[in-house]
């Protein structure tokens, strides 16, 4: 008797289905980041920069083309392995299996971690060379992530309400390039580490792109001297939420007469007043620009208060409004979780985890990188997601004659002029 799996299976009518279709593959669009990963030289990047055998670099390709392509759980890897296409452009008979890509990601240590973060800076900087931005936004944030079983450093978070960790990530609030991570125990401050964290960065900006504007973002989490003093002394822009205190409230002439008079405004109409004070926290060596922005909806009674510290030379009203432009960083964060599993972290070693999520940095990167180099306006707007379904999601079968192999991909894919136009774009890409 047939097992399930091996049975033909009616839709309806004289229509039935099985999974005996031959040597086909369903991921025929990698082709399109492939070529990316050519055409950028990501493999000399990653000769100069991992100190990996040949094998370990295929089995890292491996990792890049499978989490691309939306394979997560290395378990796939038993109906993978014959892959048609996958197994060609990783010039290999069989893919690696799970036990095999377990070990690689086990005997990773605290050297590959560093150079898989240069690595990553690497690749930023060869996007750089190819279309130079005039300024990039450094927005940070922590995030939570969950765990499930005994995780090394794993803690309870009390803002998340759970056990997990908490990473700092590091983006471009412009272009959304996951600049730097970094796992964190999941019981730390939000604002724990940070200076050692983004010094570097900013140390690696001036030293190879010392024309690019470099404006830091934060929200109250990050509120420390410590930070304003790293970012001055690299005369770097910055605007970062503070939290509302009583002696803010007394040093703001517009807040104080507001809150007297609330009663007088009229209810039904939105109320908005902008202020400005130099202002010296206890801890402070200096005193520091606040902008304020006091805002009531209309038919509420209680008033918004936010208060800027800025180096920015910028009005309030224009402070307050580039402050609130880092709400889209959340979207850049759960394209990296959702997107790229960024969300899980399997794997009982710290070090470990921290290694897969280096890793997973460099792939999200590669990713966002060639959607916004290489596609069409419009699409550069798409997750992941999308991605994958629209350009990489393609069936196609794989024949060879003449000494070469031909991936015939399906007829009615319906994207086919875009997904020209991307290969077409890539090879305009400028060589170094």
């Amino acid at each position: 008797m047939n097992s399930l799996s091996k049975k033909d299976h009616k839709i309806k009518g004289n229509i039935k289905f099985n999974f005996e279709g031959g040597d086909l593959s369903s991921d025929s669009g990698l082709i399109v980041l492939y070529k990316f990963i050519d055409a950028i030289d990501l493999e000399e990047l990653i000769d100069d920069n991992l100190d990996f055998t040949i094998k370990e670099v295929k089995k890292f390709k491996q990792r890049i083309l499978t989490a691309s392509a939306g394979y997560h759980e290395d378990t796939v890897l038993k109906n993978l392995k014959n892959d048609p296409l996958l197994t060609k452009l990783l010039d290999r008979e069989h893919l690696f299996s799970q036990a095999t890509m377990s070990r690689y990601d086990n005997d990773l240590d605290e050297k590959d971690l560093k150079n898989f973060e240069q690595l990553n800076l690497e690749l930023l900087k060869r996007s750089y060379e190819i279309n130079e931005p005039a300024k990039v936004i450094l927005d940070i944030d922590s995030t939570g992530i969950k765990t499930f079983g005994k995780q090394e450093d794993q803690a309870f978070n009390g803002h998340y309400k759970e056990v997990g960790f908490h990473p700092l990530m590091l983006f471009d609030g412009i272009t959304g390039d996951l600049i730097k991570s970094e796992l964190r125990p999941g019981n730390v401050y939000t604002s724990n580490g940070v200076c050692d964290f983004l010094e570097p960065v900013l140390q690696w900006f001036d030293e190879n792109f010392p024309n690019i504007r470099l404006i830091f973002r934060g929200d109250s989490g990050f509120a420390i001297p410590k930070l304003y003093r790293l970012l001055e002394d690299y005369d770097v822009k910055y605007a970062i939420r503070l939290k509302a205190n009583k002696v803010l409230h007394e040093n703001s002439i517009q807040v104080k007469d507001l809150s007297e008079s609330h009663l007088k405004i009229n209810v039904n109409k939105e109320t908005i007043i902008y202020d400005h004070i130099e202002y010296k926290a206890n801890s402070w060596l200096k005193h520091r620009n606040v902008e304020i922005k006091v805002e009531r909806k209309a038919g509420r009674l209680d008033f918004q208060k936010t208060f800027i510290v800025t180096n920015m030379k910028k009005t309030t009203k224009a402070v307050i409004n580039f402050y609130a432009g880092r709400g889209e960083m959340e979207n850049f964060i759960k394209e990296a979780k959702n997107g790229f599993d960024m969300k899980h972290m399997s794997h009982s070693n710290y070090l470990t985890n921290k290694n897969k999520m280096a890793q997973l940095v460099i792939i999200y990167n590669l990713n966002n990188l060639m959607k916004r180099l290489t596609f069409p306006k419009k699409e550069r707007k798409y997750t992941i997601k999308t991605i994958r379904n629209k350009f990489f999601k393609i069936a196609s079968r794989c024949t060879k004659g003449a000494g070469y192999f031909t991936y015939k991909l399906a007829t009615s894919y319906p994207y086919k002029e875009i997904f020209y136009e991307i290969l077409s774009n890539i090879k305009a890409i400028p060589a170094v």
